[in-house]
């Protein structure tokens, strides 16, 4: 797995030019990695995942690798779509894993701008068919001061102050 670190100029200069196809790609996967049937680090999240933990908070689902692998280093497990939406065979996918590990629900934490939020309504409604399924965060949590943030932008006193604490407190 990698991140196109130019991906951001690429998309800007290929959207300029009005092409239509050949978009630069911001990730690169592993080959045999199918996006849209897969999720992002599972097999990390089956071997490591508290089930305590998972019960507790249910199974995190974001957008993609890169908040993966940083809310894994806050001690948090969590999968991705690798994407803005949840293909029906990751809801499938998704609910199997809420039954194993997280007390039948999955919540989601999107991206905070308007396409992971747009996505996160989609996922939820998808998922929701399965499972127990909650957004984990919106704009508004902790008064709007995580608005346009990204789960891979968390501390691990964010996680704590700002989703665990209010969420065990509501439960």
């Amino acid at each position: 797995f990698g991140r196109n670190l130019n991906y951001e100029a690429q998309h800007a200069k290929w959207k300029q030019s009005g092409d239509s196809k050949d978009e630069p790609s911001k990730f690169r996967f592993v080959k045999g990695f199918q996006r849209g049937l897969e999720l992002y680090g599972e097999d990390v999240f089956r071997r490591e995942a508290d089930p305590e933990q998972s019960r507790e908070l249910g199974v995190i689902l974001v957008e993609g690798p890169n908040d993966v692998m940083n809310l894994n280093a806050c001690g948090v497990p969590a999968v991705a779509v690798c994407s803005n939406t949840v293909t029906e065979v990751q809801a499938g996918k998704l609910a199997v894993l809420a039954r194993e590990f997280g007390g039948d629900t999955v919540s989601v934490m999107f991206d905070l701008d308007q396409e992971g939020e747009n996505g996160a309504k989609q996922a939820v409604l998808a998922l929701a068919l399965r499972c127990r399924a909650r957004y984990l965060w919106t704009s508004t949590t902790a008064g709007g001061g995580y608005r346009g943030r990204q789960p891979e932008s968390l501390t691990p006193s964010d996680w704590e102050s700002a989703i665990r604490a209010p969420l065990v407190r509501s439960a």
